[in-house]
């Protein structure tokens, strides 16, 4: 009868296997459609997807590439990948294609959990199951997808290597995800040195060695060990260069938030216990201390391979401490606190504690005494079971219409002579990465972050530059800006061209008047509401125009022309903006020097920039 049974068992497994990978092809195709970028599923996208879509289609690789641009927080191999399989196939990468390439990689991580709980066939929907019901995990602006899913496989390596220290093919293939793993996020360091004691702990119980116990845990540990040191050499490396090239290190600080720890732990607390699932996650917090203790007591079984359970057992102690890290590191360091507690921050806690939930029911069945055969095919029809319970959950797709609005706002940026848009973060980086393989240069103003420094010396060699309005009100009403917009020492003044419009998204097309301009020496630091009064020589001009900008509540000014016998002139005309004001001398005779004198004394009142224009 045994003999009978192993000769069945291939075909079984088979069929199992068959089953199981049919349901995971089937969720991954309504994924990849479900949360496609017009999604209304998802955020709407934003400069903050648009970066990675830049980086993986950017032709140019520098040590910045290494990093998410613009911070040091997020590992950027990805995207690299990205980069070199487009350049290998040659084609471009699109939103939607590089969203599915993001599932893939999640989806792809639950065949080595699938091995990592013993091959019991229902964690694999069940972490499907985890995954599609966070949301955070599947846009790719964040790291989180990224590293759950070399945080998995990295764990697989290890549980490999822990089963044979002398495989040199496992040690490589866990020193390298290793790498990926830490390099995508720091945080992956202290997890999986946490993983590797795990595992060295699980192969105690499979073996009488005593003596090889201790080069087993060497042996697992010089992995992490090089993951953390590889990514602190290519920190440094992105460091020097960003200070040598753009003369801004671009780290992002992550301190001790030692001040802050119960202030910190109890506005986790509330975004933890917001989520639906937190009862299961701090269920299998308690369930992997039972299993941990286990672990330790259960007497070794060195004559037969560890049973799925004892593998579910070390499954959900592994996702119960991966938990609790990161719960730790969200309260422990100042970068979460002053971004507000976002979620996002515990996104591994949600992801970790499903699959930590699901592996540990399927450890508390009460199923080890009966059969291999039984056991199997119930495992097998609670898999079919979650499956069809995921895809009868799903929801229907539905279009974000913003999306089809920024799309054709880039398509529009993307044919004109010219394309270089000047705008606030979020309505720069989004067209440029939307208007590929068409090349649009962003340019986000002066005051808000750059991620791509090298674009920002375009604003001084373009003759036009577009204006966008879209979330930002920098330039005024998006229906009627400014007439003057000032950046980076450069004047640019509305033209009579037609603009764009649809939706939210709105467009300006302005000239550059900087050759325009008087030259004048810099009166930044002159307090516009105080005592003094400020003059500026203009070299004798008939017919010019003095525009300066600042922060509203604008200053009180009276301004006034003088010529070269002493003669006076008041400005013909006055003009008002959200952030500049326009005094124009139209008539009369000519007038060396412009004098401003305030007229109200408060607090405040330097300006932005100054020009005057000859006309």
């Amino acid at each position: 009868m045994e003999s009978l049974a192993d000769s069945l068992r291939p075909p079984w497994l088979r069929l199992r296997l068959l089953l199981v990978t049919g349901g995971w092809g089937f969720l991954f195709f309504r994924a990849v459609v479900l949360f496609r970028p017009d999604s209304s599923l998802l955020p709407t996208y934003s400069s903050d997807d648009a970066i990675p879509l830049l980086m993986a289609n950017e032709p140019n690789t520098t040590p910045f590439s290494l990093f998410f641009y613009g911070q040091d927080r997020f590992g950027a191999w990805p995207f690299l990948i990205a980069r070199a399989l487009g350049w290998l196939g040659h084609f471009s990468w699109s939103p939607e294609l590089l969203s599915a390439y993001l599932i893939l990689f999640m989806f792809a991580a639950a065949w080595p959990l699938w091995a990592l709980a013993g091959k019991t066939d229902f964690i694999v929907p069940g972490y499907l199951a985890a995954l599609l019901l966070n949301p955070v995990v599947r846009v790719e602006r964040h790291p989180y997808g990224w590293q759950a899913s070399t945080l998995i496989w990295t764990w697989w390596a290890l549980r490999r290597l822990s089963s044979d220290r002398r495989s040199r093919a496992w040690f490589v293939a866990a020193s390298i995800s290793s790498v990926l793993a830490v390099w995508i996020s720091p945080l992956s360091g202290i997890i999986l040195f946490v993983i590797a004691m795990l595992e060295w702990t699980r192969s105690r119980k499979t073996t009488r060695l005593e003596a090889a116990s201790g080069k087993m845990f060497l042996t697992l540990m010089i992995p992490p060990a090089i993951g953390v040191c590889v990514e602190m050499t290519l920190r440094a490396w992105f460091h020097h260069y960003s200070w040598l090239r753009f003369h801004y290190s671009y780290a992002v600080p992550m301190v001790l938030d030692s001040r802050h720890l119960l202030e910190n732990a109890s506005a986790m607390c509330h975004v933890l216990l917001a989520r639906p699932w937190w009862a299961a996650q701090i269920a299998i917090v308690c369930v992997a201390g039972v299993s941990l203790w286990i672990l330790f007591s259960r007497p070794r079984r060195s004559s037969s391979p560890a049973i799925s359970e004892d593998l579910l057992d070390t499954l959900t102690v592994g996702c119960a401490a991966t938990c609790v890290l990161t719960f730790v590191a969200a309260m422990a360091v100042s970068h979460v606190r002053e971004n507000g507690y976002h979620e996002r921050y515990l996104t591994l806690s949600h992801l970790f504690g499903g699959i930590g939930a699901v592996a540990a029911v399927g450890a508390a069945l009460p199923l080890r005494k009966i059969s291999g055969r039984l056991k199997s095919g119930f495992y097998l029809a609670l898999a079919l079971v979650l499956t069809a319970s995921i895809a009868l959950r799903l929801p229907r797709f539905q279009h974000n219409p913003t999306y089809a609005e920024l799309k054709a706002g880039a398509t529009w940026l993307a044919s004109q002579p010219m394309p270089v848009v000047l705008g606030g973060y979020w309505g720069t980086y989004v067209f440029a990465a939307l208007a590929l393989p068409a090349r649009v240069i962003p340019i986000p103003v002066e005051e808000d972050y750059q991620r791509t420094p090298w674009t920002i010396d375009a604003i001084h060699r373009a003759e036009t530059v577009v204006i966008s309005a879209y979330r930002n009100n920098r330039f005024g009403p998006a229906d009627k800006p400014d007439r003057w917009v000032a950046d980076r020492n450069e004047f640019f003044e509305c033209t009579d061209a037609a603009g764009w419009s649809k939706g939210s998204v709105t467009f300006w097309v302005y000239v550059n008047a900087t050759k325009q301009s008087v030259p004048i020496s810099s009166v930044l630091d002159w307090d516009a509401c105080g005592e003094k009064s400020l003059s500026i020589a203009v070299g004798g001009i008939q017919s010019g125009e003095l525009v300066y900008w600042t922060r509203p509540p604008r200053p009180n000014l009276e301004v006034v022309g003088e010529g070269e016998q002493g003669r006076t002139r008041v400005p013909d005309a006055l003009e008002h903006g959200t952030r500049m004001t326009g005094y124009l001398f139209n008539k009369g005779a000519p007038i060396t020097r412009i004098t401003l004198q305030p007229i109200e004394h408060r607090k405040g009142c330097l300006l932005e920039a100054i020009a005057v224009f000859k006309r």
